[in-house]
């Protein structure tokens, strides 16, 4: 895709502090001890731009050497917009 990295973000390293008694533990795998943790974020984010009506399921994934692994699905439901002209606030669009 041309121009992919004007959609790539990344943010250095933060603390990423799980309860005792987190939710975020039903979701995993293996459950997190309470504390702080080092973390980092990095992705490629996109505006699909008159994205027809309905429901859609994007899944992908990666395997890395090591013990890395990653599986992400989104469902996402896409409604009708009801503003006459939507505007990309990203300004990405000035780019193309």
């Amino acid at each position: 895709m041309r121009f992919l990295d004007w959609f790539g973000i990344a943010y250095g390293i933060f603390y990423f502090i799980i309860a005792e008694d987190s939710a975020l533990n039903n979701l995993l795998d293996e459950p997190l001890k309470a504390g702080a943790y080092d973390a980092v974020t990095a992705g490629y984010f996109l505006l699909v731009n008159r994205f027809p009506r309905s429901r859609y399921r994007i899944e992908f994934g990666s395997e890395e050497p090591g013990d890395y692994s990653t599986r992400s699905v989104y469902d996402i439901t896409v409604y009708p917009d009801r503003r006459k002209n939507p505007i990309d606030l990203s300004g990405a669009s000035r780019h193309l």
